[in-house]
């Protein structure tokens, strides 16, 4: 698929024609996505009041003259719009994360009348392994969404993916997190709306999704965020694992210092033999 090509044939559905001269399709479906939050900040906010934001102006005219009974009721009415927050723990979860296993291209498509988000130049086109997670709470579960921004003068392009989960979970996973003695890995695991190439999505393994950069978001839903502890449990013991890794080539610290030494003792050996049939073979010539 060359990106020359990509163009949308419904709100579904883009295609491109293969090198066969066959067209082909991408087909946006609901795609699971795992991120590992290892780099993020926990933070709870403790609040009290906000201001209404208003663009009209003040009520009456009687507290525009510079008197003191003006100045008292120019001051009730700016009291009015104190208003107490609407929450008054504030939660946040935000960091970068590592898209597992996947990846995600952002690209234009041809031929779309979609305003981006941002302003991008012709045949954009970027693949991304990371992206920025935010997970803040509320009230009730919200609807949740993969948005994507391209540069500006300061920052580079950037996916995010922004979730709302009630309190009450989020108070559970502030817990977690608290009880941990180092800060410890989340796995934020969502389904989102990207497009897939339907002759790659038969091949299995890595999946290589795609994200219009016209509009530039996308629907999607944390199913869950995770914390583990412990050690995975396997069918296999230690040793038994060690020695199917070392079977492929891989060791751990410990055992690699040992292989190396052996490998140098065995080689110490192998020249003290060399050098010792060598000096027989001189010998025994005279």
């Amino acid at each position: 698929m060359r990106k020359e090509t990509l163009t949308w044939e419904t709100n579904s559905t883009l295609t491109y024609t293969g090198s066969d001269g066959k067209v082909r399709r991408f087909k946006e479906e609901w795609n699971s996505l795992r991120f590992k939050l290892t780099r993020y900040q926990a933070i709870v906010a403790v609040q009290s009041y906000d201001v209404g934001f208003s663009i009209r102006d003040l009520p009456g005219d009687d507290w525009k003259p510079l008197t003191d009974e003006a100045l008292e009721k120019y001051r009730d009415l700016r009291l009015a719009e104190v208003k107490p927050t609407k929450a008054p723990i504030a939660m946040r979860i935000t960091g970068l994360a590592e898209i597992d296993d996947d990846d995600i291209t952002v690209g234009e498509v041809g031929g779309s009348n979609l305003k981006p988000v941002t302003k991008l130049e012709v045949g954009y086109w970027k693949t991304f392994d990371t992206v920025h997670v935010t997970i803040v709470a509320a009230e009730e579960d919200g609807r949740d969404e993969l948005r994507f921004f391209g540069r500006d003068d300061d920052e580079d392009d950037k996916l995010y993916f922004s979730a709302v989960i009630s309190r009450e979970k989020m108070r559970q996973l502030m817990a977690d997190i608290r009880l941990s003695k180092d800060l410890p890995e989340i796995e934020v695991n969502a389904k989102a709306l990207l497009f897939e190439d339907q002759i790659s999505a038969w091949g299995g393994g890595r999946s290589h999704y795609f994200f219009p950069a016209s509009p530039g978001f996308s629907l999607a839903v944390l199913t869950d965020a995770t914390i583990k502890w412990g050690k995975a449990l396997t069918r296999y013991s230690d040793d038994k694992m060690q020695k199917l890794d070392e079977a492929v080539g891989v060791y751990t610290p410990e055992r690699q210092r040992l292989k190396t030494l052996q490998n140098i003792e065995r080689g110490i050996w192998t020249l003290i033999v060399v050098v010792a049939v060598i000096a027989s073979a001189f010998y025994f010539r005279r």
